[in-house]
């Protein structure tokens, strides 16, 4: 049987039953107090680094959340741009909001390239 990867693993039943596991399929291993203590060790260490990491896991998610969040609007945006047109000003104005050469702040373009630069620095 293969060896089950215990580094995230924090259930003291999971680590009994793969010691159980690991001693009757090679029973030449020491049963002495150094071999139990580095199975405890490790045991002891996988505890700690699933606490420690499940803070970095909330946090992950948050971020995660945010950029879904984001990207959805980015692609709402690229959608309602794209179904606009080629051209993006006509005659000198821009096709959604009608100023000369450049954008005014509640343009569309000009929130999307806001949303791309935001994407950018949290990247």
């Amino acid at each position: 049987m293969k060896e089950k990867n215990l580094s995230c693993e924090f259930d003291a039943q999971v680590w009994t039953k793969e010691w159980m596991r690991i001693i009757k399929e090679n029973p030449s291993i020491p049963l002495d107090e150094a071999t139990m203590l580095g199975w405890f060790a490790n045991a002891i260490m996988a505890g700690y680094d699933h606490a420690k990491n499940d803070g970095r896991i909330v946090e992950l998610q948050s971020i995660i959340a945010q950029q879904s969040e984001t990207i959805k609007a980015l692609k709402e945006d690229g959608e309602r741009l794209s179904n606009n047109g080629e051209g993006y000003f006509t005659d000198g104005d821009c096709d959604f909001c009608g100023s000369p050469e450049t954008h005014r702040p509640d343009c569309p373009i000009t929130l999307h390239t806001d949303l791309m630069k935001k994407i950018e620095r949290e990247g």
